[in-house]
């Protein structure tokens, strides 16, 4: 009876692993359509990639059956038990998770650190944005411990008064270059120069709803969409 049970749920694994891979090929063949659409084709130096969160479990057999279907990058999700967890608790996964990940051949590409009103950049209380701040840098520590070069952040959380807007994007740039500031010091590869002309640049759009950056060893990129 257990030989059984074991293979059923074995078979459901295997079964929900390749449904995630064929999700991720049609996903990047959907991103591309207009690209083939035109007669353009993705380049070669890019990789077959997907996030962690899509894989049934991070065990080292999965990681390896997901390597042998063809993906070769990986971007970490942060799962809300980590996220509620302590320091001890995330660097203890992260440094396993980066362990079985370069056995199974898999690049950690990215990681997407975790957010919402407790992790808020654009937070405009003076008295809880150090807080924010420390637990985003614990997160970028735990990302150059995996090797990770690409840090995926969100600046800000909805809803906002449009009221409130214009502030909530100046305290997020304030945020992002301090964060930028930090990378830069752990990276000397890094040029927070390139990041501040950037930042600075941007303009302040009233009307703005969304905002992300990807924060690269201290090089930030961002983007703010209407």
């Amino acid at each position: 009876m257990l030989d059984t049970r074991t293979a059923r749920m074995t078979c459901i694994s295997f079964l929900a692993l390749k449904y995630f891979v064929l999700m991720t090929v049609f996903t990047a063949g959907y991103m591309f359509q207009p690209c083939l659409a035109q007669g353009k084709k993705m380049p070669k130096s890019w990789k077959l990639g997907t996030a962690s969160g899509l894989f049934p479990d991070l065990t080292p057999e999965t990681l390896r059956e997901g390597k042998n279907s063809g993906i070769e990058r990986v971007e970490l999700n942060w799962k809300p038990e980590l996220v509620n967890g302590t320091p001890a608790e995330r660097l203890t996964f992260a440094k396993k998770f980066y362990s079985d990940a370069k056995k199974a051949c898999l690049v950690i590409w990215s990681t997407h650190i975790p957010y919402g009103k407790k992790l808020d950049l654009s937070e405009t209380d003076p008295e809880k944005r150090p807080a924010i701040l420390r637990d985003l840098k614990e997160y970028m520590d735990l990302a150059m411990e995996m090797k990770v070069k690409q840090i995926v952040i969100h600046p800000s959380t909805e809803p906002i008064a449009d009221s409130l807007r214009a502030s909530r994007i100046e305290a997020c740039r304030e945020s992002l270059e301090e964060l930028a500031v930090y990378c830069w010091k752990k990276s000397p590869r890094s040029t927070s120069n390139a990041f501040r002309a950037h930042v600075l640049a941007t303009p302040a759009r009233r009307s703005c709803k969304y905002s992300t950056a990807l924060i690269t060893s201290g090089f930030v990129l961002t983007r703010i969409s209407c």
